[in-house]
């Protein structure tokens, strides 16, 4: 098997039923305060810095990498509302092997409403389908059932525990880990 020939795109326009993943602007500063940066309970999980006050400038590295043509970030936008609940991002990538690790956070008033299930569903599909990576991983702290329960309904397949892999807060975490292969990549095994 040879390793895949990957197509990078950027973060193009994903939309799906309720949401649109699109690259992220200035313009999502302040709902990325709001839904982010000036959330608590998003910031016990995902590794951001806690802002008491709006600061414009808060994004500009989430928006160079969303304008990269060979990275991946999204703001996650409500149709409905038309507002930027969240970002997903890459977290690292390998091209070498073709494989890419995603995160992702919304803000809790959003949480429990399936709008991550739906934006991992698309990003999975985009990267295999349009990119061509062979492995997609994402990661959660052990404590955050939320994100290992979003991880499985979206087919990632448990791959193990690395300790003491994540520092936040002041303390480690565990971080456990699932992976997808991409099922256009089949290997042929030979038995000789």
């Amino acid at each position: 098997m040879e390793r895949p020939k990957l197509n990078h795109h950027g973060s193009k326009r994903i939309e799906t039923k309720r949401l649109i993943l699109r690259p992220l602007s200035n313009k999502d500063a302040y709902d990325i305060f709001i839904n982010i940066n000036n959330d608590k309970q998003v910031l016990d999980y995902f590794k951001a810095p806690y802002y008491e006050n709006f600061n414009a400038s808060s994004i500009d590295s989430l928006v160079r990498l969303s304008n990269d043509p060979t990275s991946y970030c999204w703001g996650i936008e409500l149709k409905e509302i038309k507002e930027c609940i969240g970002i997903f991002l890459q977290q690292a990538r390998n091209d070498y092997i073709g494989s890419i690790e995603i995160g992702y956070a919304i803000g809790s008033r959003y949480w429990n409403q399936g709008y991550v299930s739906e934006a991992v569903i698309a990003v999975i599909k985009y990267l295999f389908n349009d990119i061509n990576y062979h492995k997609i991983t994402a990661g959660h702290v052990i404590e955050n059932l939320a994100s290992k329960r979003v991880l499985e309904k979206c087919g990632l397949v448990y791959e193990g525990i690395r300790k003491d892999d994540f520092f936040h807060n002041d303390r480690y975490y565990d971080i456990i880990h699932y992976y997808i292969i991409n099922p256009n990549h089949k290997q042929k095994i030979v038995i000789s």
